[in-house]
């Protein structure tokens, strides 16, 4: 019996192994190319082929033989060894990985997270109490205190009472702040006022100003963003009354006007308007959401508005008198609208560096990260208040620093001399007010730029995505180089080979009936006849551009050169004949007229007439001759049974 469930136990695990090797379809010199690869170019290229038999499975595996010792030679000629493929190929290679250095996960949490709350705007007050991020331990701690005790104060007296009580406009600052949605507060902020309910007085909150309180008071819609025109007369230049009576006569004329269609908005904004930034395009203005502007009279005013086209009465703002039409409301989108703008905004936003974090943390754990304590010993021991002063330095010979800091995945060590090395750099261009804070932030960055660094040396062998795709691009570099070498270079350089091409193959070379011409190409058929009247009055070209363009139009467009019966120069129902055509429409507002000379016989094209086309033969040539050849000297081996797997498998 036990004999019996060993040799299960082996049919199994041998299952097991056979399931999890990879399928050769073929060998070039015994060294296998597999099935998984064949199989995704041939689908993911298939639909891009025009030449129906190459779709044919036995077909395109020739191709693909044919790909694999292009690329063979590529290698035997050490063309991936030259700086210039490397510097492409490595540059590439980091801008993809990028795409695949992030956590997917968190990152659409966050887009959810700002979209549900760009459909809302939080109406609040904050107290803040001002500290540096690098400040000292004793004055951070001071700062917090105070905040704590203006929160107990704020719930006994109410949050406008203290608020009015502690700012000082120094380093205490007590404001409402009006409405404003996702994006227009820094982030720990904006989370703390979207978490706190109407009414209440948040925990203190750090931000990168300090420790703040915020007073939530009103939580409604999002109103979108809106773009408007105004014009403004401004009544901050002088505080007398007859100053303040002039402007406000002024709007009051200007708004007279305009309800009487005296003139339009946008010629009243130009004319009267002492905004003379947006005086110039009508008074239009960039388009603007809650809390963007500096006035919320103004603000209040252009949303009061219900359609593009409806302007408000005269009102008085801390800077002037406006009249606001409206141009155009943006509501909110739907989510899949407005993901990718968001997602945007989030690379540019503070709390991108949320998700960096999460996903260092998450590959901590999948590589086994370990610090050393002895290692971070020497770093607290090393480091001192010169750093301050962008003058400290460490010796790199003392054994200490040849310690490990710590270790990624059992086969990664990151000596203590390294980490330090970085801070030497740091040093010179930060503004370093405190050591302990500029060097755990330095440590932070440091681990986290050696797990990425680990991760992308390593991602060709955890995603087959990234590996196929990074191979494809690799494969295909060496080949347009190879190419580059093997044919293109040598049909425009040898000179010779290409003499004798061309001396074999001159029948290729035929001019048909042809002729030296004058084609102009009209926006209009008044325009081309008027080049028909010129053409037949045998004026030359110089004249008729003159007479027909102007230096602010372009009517005609005039060329000469030789054509030849069926040129794509001229219309295809232009028939080919000495003296000037009829007025040809192509399509609206398009003309031809052509003026033929005397039509030539067909005749050879002498090399230089021909040499575009006899280059383009000649590398067709070289390379038919060179895969012709580069079969031998390989053993090409097909696996049959796993082709004829392909062919069930493939579209």
């Amino acid at each position: 019996m036990r004999h019996t469930v060993f040799l299960l136990f082996v049919l199994l695990v041998n299952l097991t192994i056979a399931q999890n090797q990879k399928e050769v379809i073929f060998s070039i010199d015994n060294e296998p190319v597999y099935k998984d690869e064949f199989v995704r170019i041939y689908n993911k290229n298939i639909d891009l082929v025009k030449d129906e038999s190459q779709k044919d499975v036995d077909e395109y595996l020739q191709l693909f033989i044919d790909y694999k010792l292009k690329v063979l030679q590529a290698e035997e000629l050490n063309l991936d060894e030259k700086n210039s493929f490397k510097r492409e190929f490595d540059g590439y290679r980091k801008q993809l990985a990028k795409n695949y250095l992030t956590d997917t996960n968190a990152s659409e949490a966050l887009v959810k997270e700002a979209y549900d709350r760009l459909l809302k705007e939080v109406k609040a007050k904050h107290i803040l109490v001002l500290v540096d991020e690098a400040a000292s331990p004793d004055d951070t701690l001071n700062a917090y205190n105070k905040i704590v005790s203006f929160r107990d104060e704020a719930l006994k007296v109410g949050f406008d009472a203290e608020m009015k009580a502690v700012h000082d406009g120094r380093s205490i600052y007590g404001e409402d702040l009006g409405y404003f949605s996702v994006f227009r507060m820094v982030y720990p902020f904006e989370s703390a006022a979207y978490n706190t309910p109407v009414g209440e007085i948040s925990e203190p909150i750090r931000t990168k100003f300090g420790y703040h309180i915020i007073k939530v008071e009103d939580i409604r819609e999002n109103r979108g963003e809106l773009e408007v025109a105004h014009v403004m007369v401004a009544s901050s230049g002088s505080d007398t009354p007859d100053a303040k009576k002039h402007a406000e006569q002024k709007i009051k004329e200007v708004y007279e006007k305009l309800k009487n269609d005296e003139l339009p908005f946008e010629e009243l904004a130009a004319t009267y308007s002492d905004d003379k930034a947006s005086a110039v395009n009508g008074g239009r203005l960039s388009r603007f959401g809650s809390g963007n502007l500096s006035s919320s009279t103004f603000e209040e005013a252009a949303f009061g508005l219900k359609e593009p086209g409806d302007f408000t009465q005269p009102f008085k703002s801390e800077f002037g008198w406006h009249i606001i039409k409206l141009l155009k409301k943006y509501p909110v989108g739907s989510y899949e609208e407005e993901k990718g703008n968001l997602e945007m905004q989030i690379k540019q936003d503070s709390r991108s560096k949320y998700i960096t974090e999460k996903y260092v943390d998450e590959l901590k754990n999948q590589y086994s990260f370990k610090e050393n304590k002895e290692g971070w010993d020497v770093v607290e021991a090393m480091v001192n208040d010169s750093l301050m002063m962008r003058r400290w330095s460490f010796d790199k010979e003392d054994p200490k620093v040849k310690q490990e800091l710590f270790s990624i995945n059992n086969d990664k060590s990151v000596k203590v001399v390294e980490f330090l090395s970085l801070l030497e750099i740091r040093q010179k261009r930060a503004a370093i007010k405190n050591v302990d804070r500029f060097v755990n932030a330095g440590y932070t960055s440091f681990v986290q730029q050696q797990i990425l660094d680990y991760k992308e040396e390593h991602l060709a062998e955890e995603n087959p995505e990234y590996a196929g795709t990074i191979k494809e691009y690799r494969d295909g570099l060496l080949l347009f180089d190879l190419m580059q070498f093997k044919i293109w270079d040598k049909a425009k350089t040898d000179t010779l080979g290409l003499e004798t091409f061309y001396e074999n193959h001159k029948d290729n070379y035929m001019w048909k009936n042809r002729a030296e011409a004058v084609i102009a190409k009209c926006n209009s058929k008044k325009i081309a006849e008027t080049v028909q009247n010129l053409f037949k009055a045998n004026k030359d070209v110089a004249n008729i551009k003159e007479t027909v363009n102007t230096t602010d139009r372009i009517n005609a467009v005039i060329t000469s050169k030789t054509i030849e019966v069926g040129d794509v120069a001229v219309p295809e129902s232009y028939t080919l004949a000495e003296g000037v055509s009829k007025v040809i429409e192509t399509r609206p507002g398009e003309f031809y007229v052509i003026k033929a000379g005397v039509v030539k016989s067909p005749e050879l094209k002498t090399l230089e007439d021909a040499k575009g086309k006899v280059i383009s033969d000649y590398q067709q040539y070289l390379e038919q001759e060179w895969l012709d050849g580069l079969r031998e000297g390989h053993v090409i081996e097909v696996n049959k049974k796993v082709l004829k797997k392909v062919k069930k498998e493939v579209k």
